[in-house]
């Protein structure tokens, strides 16, 4: 009976990320080619070896290669910056043994390969035993360059790359049953500072008009306790950047604030790797505040069965309170709905209306005049979608609205 339910996309699980399929680039011959300042991936599982077999009879203590391939991916890609190179490789299923072996190319490379005269710069061959989530890859903290089979530290030392440079990276999953995997790439400073920084991009724009907007992102954790980064949409083209720090969860859902003094403001959930890899920024609209309209607020998050909202659900409040600062003349009628009948009518629409007295209350106790602000619960009486068929449909019906009385 909550107004929203929280819905977090996990890597591997959801559906709504595609995988990128790897199926056809097991030989060094068919490497894909990457562009490092993406995030490659989630994968598909790679299985086999494909139509080569690159590496096998290898001694099983060797620092250089894999002793034979099991189910490999080759990638290439040229260095964006003359930097330090790091990467991560994050299985979708920790319990996977990724092993990598990165190569600087010359010519005739993958002939080289075959013929076992290419020697590779940086190696993990490491078991990872499922520790620290089955990730690998390099580090600016790792101390050793090639790391052969069986325990081992899980990452290599960084490397030391020029613009313009060619590198080929081969995975190896010694699991037949195993699942697909993502890269995120960097390039740090002698100081470990990102010289190529992730970042979300975007618009922001009127609803009615889709002339573009000067306004206000804030960019917060899941719980909305936490203030990540911010930025100004550029006046002339609404247009907005925000950096994520090196520590951003990349597939975990993070909160996006949008607001602009005239305009009702907007809260959304994003999973950034969602948007970094978006070509096309991300638009968002504001709708012009207007007497009698009615205004939909998302990403309030309640207890079942209870008024009590939780603690995610602030950073939607301050902005709220934020707007009724902003505009010292606005009456606002809080509306709670709920989805669905089912049960007691007098039971439903109280708990509706106590939630809604609860958000009231959050803006009183901050200083808002008790006369400003009406509060009512409707229960189920005014479902968007009486039959709903989806999930999505069923968050419709779950909602607070606020309709502006008077400006």
């Amino acid at each position: 009976m909550s107004f929203m339910i929280k819905m977090l996309i996990a890597y591997g699980q959801d559906s709504s990320i595609a995988r990128l399929d790897i199926s056809n680039f097991s030989d060094c011959v068919s490497a894909m080619s990457i562009s490092t300042s993406n995030i490659v991936g989630p994968t598909t599982s790679p299985h086999g070896y494909g139509k080569i077999i690159e590496f096998k009879d290898n001694p099983v203590g060797s620092l250089y290669f894999f002793e034979k391939e099991h189910h490999t991916v080759w990638y290439k890609f040229r260095a964006l910056q003359t930097a330090w190179l790091v990467f991560d490789i994050f299985p979708l299923q920790p319990a996977d043994d990724y092993d990598f072996l990165l190569f600087k190319a010359g010519d005739n490379f993958c002939n080289d390969i075959f013929q076992k005269k290419a020697v590779p710069v940086r190696t993990n061959i490491a078991r990872t035993g499922g520790q620290n989530a089955g990730k690998t890859g390099l580090s600016l903290q790792a101390s050793q360059e090639f790391v052969r089979a069986g325990p081992g530290d899980s990452y290599s030392k960084a490397l030391k790359v020029n613009k313009g440079d060619l590198f080929y990276l081969v995975l190896d999953n010694v699991y037949e049953k195993g699942e697909g995997h993502y890269i995120i790439f960097d390039y740090l400073d002698d100081r470990g500072k990102s010289l190529s920084p992730k970042s979300i991009r975007g618009k922001v724009m009127d609803l009615e008009t889709r002339q573009p907007l000067q306004a206000e992102i804030t960019f917060y954790d899941i719980s909305g306790a936490q203030k990540i980064s911010s930025a100004t949409a550029d006046i002339s083209n609404g247009e907005f950047s925000i950096l994520l720090p090196a520590d951003i969860q990349y597939f975990e859902t993070y909160k996006l604030s949008v607001s602009r003094q005239g305009y009702f403001f907007k809260d959304i959930e994003v999973v950034p790797y969602q948007l970094i890899n978006k070509r096309e920024k991300t638009e968002i609209f504001l709708a012009k505040l207007r007497e009698n309209k009615s205004y939909q607020i998302t990403n309030i998050y309640f207890y079942p069965n209870s008024p009590q909202y939780i603690s995610a659900s602030e950073p939607v409040l301050n902005d709220l309170l934020k707007l009724m600062n902003e505009n010292q003349g606005m009456k606002i009628e809080i509306q709670g709905h709920i989805d669905g009948c089912a049960g007691n009518d007098y039971i439903i629409t109280k708990l509706s209306e106590s939630r809604a007295l609860n958000i009231k209350k959050y803006l009183v106790d901050r200083g808002i005049s008790p006369d400003r602000i009406i509060a009512k619960g409707y229960g189920c009486q005014k479902m968007i979608y009486p039959n709903p068929e989806n999930e999505e449909e069923r968050q419709m019906n779950r909602r607070v609205e606020i309709i502006i009385l008077k400006m």
